[in-house]
């Protein structure tokens, strides 16, 4: 099976902390610069889920295995808003992707995309608008254009 093996070191640098940063982005892409742990939560759920569909000498099975271990990440950039950092993570998501989709097996690609698209959706439709995520609107505009920006990487 196809594993981290088809990568550099470099290049594995860049496209293992992609799960992880998918979660952050998405977790903060409704403005607050706090992301909610009930979010964050969400979208942990839906990669502990992968990690038993996947098993750890796969490709994906390797990358929610490991994600314990790499946390988002804006090394030198020091944006001065959260769409700021949102725009950072998703470079970074955008350059892991890039890498991965390089390499990768197609079905290995399908597995991750499918991965990353439910995470993210699962941290953006965790809270509602509202005081304390109480609110019926559930996903906020920049919510949304999170996902779409996410969406667009992906299918590429």
């Amino acid at each position: 099976m196809a594993g981290k093996d088809l990568f550099t070191d470099e290049e594995w640098a860049l496209v293992t902390p992609v799960p992880a940063l998918v979660v952050m982005a998405a977790s903060i892409s409704d403005g607050k610069a706090m992301p909610s742990v009930r979010e964050i939560t969400a979208g942990a759920e839906v990669l502990v889920e992968a990690a038993k569909d996947h098993p750890a000498d796969t490709l994906v099975g390797e990358l929610v295995a490991g994600l314990k271990d790499h946390r988002p990440d804006l090394g030198e950039s020091k944006p001065s808003s959260t769409a700021g950092v949102v725009d950072e993570l998703v470079a970074q998501i955008e350059a892991g992707w890039r890498t991965f989709t390089s390499k990768a097996p197609g079905e290995d690609v399908v597995a991750l995309r499918a991965v990353l698209t439910t995470a993210a959706k699962a941290v953006v439709e965790r809270l509602g608008t509202g005081f304390m995520g109480s609110g019926d609107e559930k996903v906020t505009p920049s919510e949304q254009a999170f996902a779409g920006r996410l969406a667009a990487i992906l299918a590429a």
